[in-house]
Parts: structure tokens; C-alpha cells; sequence
């Protein structure tokens, strides 16, 4: 999977912050998928700052316990795959009252969140149509742009809460 994450690496790029917006990068390569997603902090905590009241600080609980499970953001049909690695950085998880020479707290900082997940699915079975049932659980969430790679072909598409779904190539 090092060639995947290296290929998964140069499709990042650094888009505008866009409330409402948001995208996943997905790697196929054998019965293996890597799953990048990128998003303003605020599609899902509905916030931009350190979490400040007891609804936030709860919030932000939530969508962590969420975003640790792959299944919030992607379904594959007819082929149960089993996690083999996660990686989620949410702004604000660690943040306590600190400060440091070098580090201001500034109250226009937008925050965002990155998931990265390593996916094992069963040799044999297509990993071809996908849901992407993030739109069930984030209401902030409008628009998605999938970026995918699979079998030396790669695609793209925008979805939404009314349009979650996709079928790539077998």
C-alpha cells in the first residue's frame, strides 16, 4: 500500500476552506483502500474554535467516536472490509489553556479535520459500488468531491445528501 499512499499524497491539494464543502480521496489497489478525507471543522463539529461550552466540548466527543469508525464514511456493497489502520486529527481534541512564544490564539483561525484510514476487504469481491453515508450524520455537510484512483483509472465525482453514491469501474 506504500505506492497507494504515495499516489493518495500527490492528489492532495490545498483548496479553499469552504463551510459546507468537502473531500475524500480513495485508493483501490487490490483488495486494499485508503480513504483521505479533509474537511472545515465546522461541516462537522458546526464550530471553528476550542469548544467552550459543555454542548461543544460534547460535540466534539461525538464526532470523534463517529469519525472512528470508517463505516461513517464509507459503505462498500456486497464486500465487508475490516479495518486495518485510522488516523484522525481533530483540531481542538488536546487543546488546553497553554501558550507558547511562538503560538497566538487567534480567533479567525479555521480549523480543520483529517481522517486517513487503511481498509482490508475481501479478496474475490468487487470494490465497485460505494455509499458515502457521511451526509446521514454531519448535517453541515452540503457537498462532497470524491477523488478516486482504482486499477490505473481515476475519476471523480460530487455528491450530496441526495446523491451519495458511486460506481467505479470493476
Amino acid at each position: 500500500m506504500l505506492a497507494t499512499s504515495v499516489v493518495l499524497a500527490d492528489t492532495h491539494q490545498h483548496e479553499a476552506h469552504v463551510h459546507g464543502e468537502a473531500r475524500i480521496n480513495l485508493v483501490v489497489e487490490g483488495h486494499e483502500v485508503l480513504l483521505e478525507l479533509q474537511t472545515p471543522a465546522a461541516n462537522l463539529l458546526g464550530f471553528e474554535h476550542a469548544p467552550q461550552t459543555n454542548a461543544e466540548k460534547q460535540q466534539l466527543k461525538t464526532t470523534q467516536s463517529l469519525l472512528s469508525d470508517p463505516s461513517t464514511l464509507l459503505s462498500i456493497t456486497n464486500n465487508p472490509c475490516q479495518l486495518v489502520n485510522a488516523d484522525v486529527v481533530l483540531p481542538f481534541s488536546d487543546h488546553k489553556d497553554h501558550h507558547h512564544k511562538d503560538h497566538e490564539h487567534n480567533d479567525e483561525v479555521h480549523g480543520d479535520i483529517h481522517a486517513e484510514y487503511t481498509l482490508r476487504c475481501q479478496p474475490g469481491k468487487a470494490i465497485s459500488q460505494l455509499t458515502i453515508p457521511v451526509f446521514d450524520h454531519f448535517p453541515g455537510m452540503e457537498k462532497l468531491q470524491l477523488m478516486w484512483i482504482k486499477s490505473n483509472q481515476q475519476g471523480s465525482a460530487t455528491l450530496t445528501a441526495t446523491n451519495d453514491q458511486v460506481v467505479l469501474p470493476k
